[in-house]
């Protein structure tokens, strides 16, 4: 008897431009009509263009070239090999394993019990059962808008390692759980969110050694107290109309990059923490600190840009920039609002041409300030001293009344 021998059905290459998948124009694919079992498999060869319509059961495929799954396919083994492309746009059942090195795109149904190991780019917008363990050492992109249920080996400890994770939707809420309900309280990665209701559940953020990215609305809140502080070490970018908001406090010798909107309360970025504001930056009592700022300049003395509000809670709240030397000109605009506000370096400020507004009692001295080019604002019950004179709410401001503004108290 002879041995048994793996059948193989290859696809040959037809000199098929691959400029993307029409469902209306299927003459330019290479239609496979699989009813195939008893230890066959599917391989296809580099710069085919094919359509797996299915029904289909295959022990092995192996997608080399762009391949489009339009039925419902069942396999043991999934492989897509480098600069390869597979669309998965009706169902897909993987038992034992799906190895990505190219674009796997999923925007059907992708089920089963296998593991994925994603060493390419991963995409889903359409539906994932649970049951698979993922993997990921390349880009994994979520754009499902509702929640994706998966368990990671890339959580270790309690922190997501490895790997560029970017999380997405359109419209209502959608995220991935990654470690079957449990914590995840660091950060090691890359990780994208994008739009207002985009999240990872299960994250209650402690810890950051890696890449945090907000955009397009998505809000993001730490864990911390004031005992025990959020540690960023990493690079976190708040992307317009993103929120990312500090519980208790933080500390780290990390970066923020804030175009979008940072709420703190006590913040102590010592040795190498690095704030770049092109938003909003607002604290709510507390001791805040920053180490270094992109915003100050340390030979013109200058802070330009952004918006900086600071609030007192029960009379305390201090707010500072490094390096630690006098403001002498004001370029962005700055808010003091509440009794006992301290924002130590504008006492030194010669010159406004920003925007500089006092309320609800707030106090400021400014022994050397001789110019206002911008907006001095000097709301009720709050007062402002220069050159020894004293100004409060309806006072004229010095020296170019017409370009400040006051309210009457």
């Amino acid at each position: 008897m002879k041995p048994f021998r793996r059948r193989s059905v290859p696809v040959r290459a037809h000199g098929l431009s691959n400029r993307g998948f029409k469902r209306r124009n299927l003459a330019r694919s290479i239609r496979l009509a699989l009813l195939l079992g008893g230890g066959a498999t599917f391989s296809q060869q580099a710069a085919a263009v094919c359509e797996l319509p299915g029904p289909a059961v295959l022990p092995l495929v192996t997608i080399t070239g762009t391949c489009f799954g339009t039925g419902t396919l069942s396999t043991n083994t999934f492989n897509v090999e480098p600069a390869s492309l597979f669309y998965n746009l009706q169902s897909l059942l993987v038992t034992a394993n799906l190895n990505n090195l190219g674009t796997f795109d999923n925007l059907g149904t992708l089920s089963g019990n296998g593991a994925i190991t994603n060493n390419g780019t991963f995409l889903n917008s359409g539906a994932m059962l649970s049951g698979q363990v993922f993997t990921n050492n390349g880009t994994a992109e979520f754009r499902y808008g509702s929640d994706v249920f998966v368990r990671s080996s890339n959580v270790v400890n309690t922190v997501l390692t490895g790997g560029i994770w970017d999380i997405g939707i359109s419209a209502g809420t959608g995220g991935i759980h990654l470690n079957g309900g449990n914590p995840i309280r660091g950060i090691a990665a890359d990780l994208t969110l994008r739009g207002r209701g985009a999240y990872l559940p299960e994250l209650l953020l402690r810890d950051n050694q890696g890449s945090i990215t907000l955009l397009s609305g998505a809000l993001l809140g730490t864990f911390g107290t004031k005992s025990d502080a959020f540690n960023n070490d990493g690079t976190i970018s708040i992307g317009g109309d993103s929120i990312f908001a500090v519980s208790g406090s933080m500390q780290g010798k990390g970066t923020l990059h804030n175009d979008g909107w940072l709420l703190l309360e006590d913040v102590q970025l010592a040795d190498e923490g690095r704030l770049n504001n092109n938003g909003i930056v607002e604290s709510h009592g507390g001791d805040v600190a920053f180490y270094a700022s992109d915003n100050l300049s340390a030979q013109d003395k200058w802070l330009t840009g952004g918006t900086w509000r600071i609030h007192s809670r029960i009379g305390q709240g201090s707010f500072a920039i490094g390096p630690a030397i006098s403001i002498e000109r004001l370029e962005a605009d700055v808010l003091l609002s509440g009794e006992g506000v301290q924002f130590g370096q504008l006492d030194g400020l010669r010159e406004n041409y920003g925007v500089l507004t006092l309320e609800d009692g707030a106090a400021l001295t400014m022994s050397n300030f001789t110019t206002n080019a911008g907006s001095l604002v000097i709301g009720a019950g709050s007062t402002v001293t220069l050159r020894q004179q004293k100004l409060g709410g309806g006072a004229t401001v010095y020296p170019t009344p017409a370009r400040c503004s006051t309210t009457a108290p």
